[in-house]
């Protein structure tokens, strides 16, 4: 099901559980970058996560989540002063708006989890999009990471 009204879509993403959303239709002014729309801090902190996931094939540890963010000075470990709890709205606001699943890892001993991304993120975020900032950020063409690109041409030309 899906309808389309004011510009915002109703989208089903669990039909067992009859679970919808609402994703937003507006088309973003081409100049205006991916990171900066809409501009939210927690969405620039989503897309750094469903950046690295996309690129890294699919799925992620979270350890390689948590020192990505440590590196952009973002310490799940501390208490953040934009975001406040990290791991929080990571593992638990984002895993429960959909936009990120966080599944165990079987056979981890300790337990390991690791990151993909969710039914709302595969329906809102752009693949190419995101593969375009990507590229932009280290100023190189999209093509440059061939698998990314042929896995984010196909889910442009066929859309959930």
């Amino acid at each position: 099901m899906s309808e389309c009204v004011f510009g915002l879509k109703l989208v089903e993403i669990d039909s067992k559980n009859h679970i919808y959303i609402l994703t937003n239709k507006l088309e973003q002014s081409r100049e205006e970058p991916i990171s900066m729309c809409p501009a939210n801090p927690k969405t620039g902190l989503l897309f750094v996560i469903l950046g690295v996931i996309f690129m890294k094939g699919g799925s992620v540890k979270e350890t390689l989540v948590w020192n990505t963010l440590k590196k952009l000075r973002v310490d799940v470990g501390e208490k953040h002063e934009e975001f406040g709890d990290v791991k929080k709205i990571i593992t638990d606001e984002f895993v429960r708006q959909k936009y990120l699943e966080y599944v165990r890892i079987p056979h981890t001993e300790p337990l390991e989890y690791e990151f993909r991304w969710g039914q709302r993120a595969e329906s809102e975020v752009s693949k190419l999009k995101m593969l375009q900032f990507i590229a932009e950020l280290h100023e190189q063409e999209p093509q440059s990471w061939t698998q990314q690109y042929r896995e984010a041409a196909s889910a442009e030309n066929n859309p959930r």
